[in-house]
């Protein structure tokens, strides 16, 4: 399991903040909130019909002061989205499109204003390089450990990014790649 593999690469948090990009249910980030102890979780979940689920999952586990619930998507912050179609039983495959003047604009990590963020967790489908752009400030300043699902074909360039800006590569079985800052 890939959590397994995880918290024995990574340190506890010591306070600092976790970001899970993918929410989905939540199961990720309240797994990683349980064993990582960060300071406070922040769930990104851009799907409507997952808002509702996510804040009883969230009320149920944890105090909602631990939590931050953001309903946007996340990318590079220059393009306009519009929705995938999705079937009600593969939700968790939902992708959203770049098109110019789409209806959703996606937002930044950077734009999310987290103080002191130890973890990113990038697990949505398609290519990870566009949220990646948009959290140089954040990669810069807080240093912090990522963890992307390889759902994207954009691996290569993933690392090319990562390596540029003093991070090492680690891959975490057959579906994640973790990049640790050195």
């Amino acid at each position: 399991m890939l959590f397994v593999q995880l918290f024995d690469l990574l340190p506890d948090l010591n306070g600092r903040a976790l970001l899970d990009v993918g929410s989905y249910t939540g199961l990720s980030g309240l797994v990683m909130h349980r064993f990582l102890a960060p300071s406070k979780l922040h769930l990104v979940e851009p799907q409507k019909v997952m808002q509702d689920p996510l804040r009883r999952t969230i009320k149920a586990n944890l105090k909602t002061s631990q939590v931050v619930l953001h309903d946007c998507i996340i990318d590079d912050g220059t393009s306009a989205m519009t929705r995938a179609s999705s079937r009600p039983d593969r939700l968790s495959e939902a992708t959203y499109l770049r098109r110019d003047g789409g209806k959703l604009q996606s937002a930044t990590i950077d734009g999310l204003g987290i103080k002191n963020l130890g973890l990113i967790h990038l697990d949505t489908p398609g290519q990870k390089i566009y949220a990646l752009r948009g959290a140089e400030k954040v990669l810069e300043n807080d240093r912090p450990i990522v963890v992307a699902n390889l759902a994207g074909r954009d691996i290569a360039e993933q690392r090319e990014f990562m390596e540029a800006r003093n991070y090492e590569y680690v891959r975490a079985g057959k579906h994640a790649a973790i990049f640790l800052p050195k």
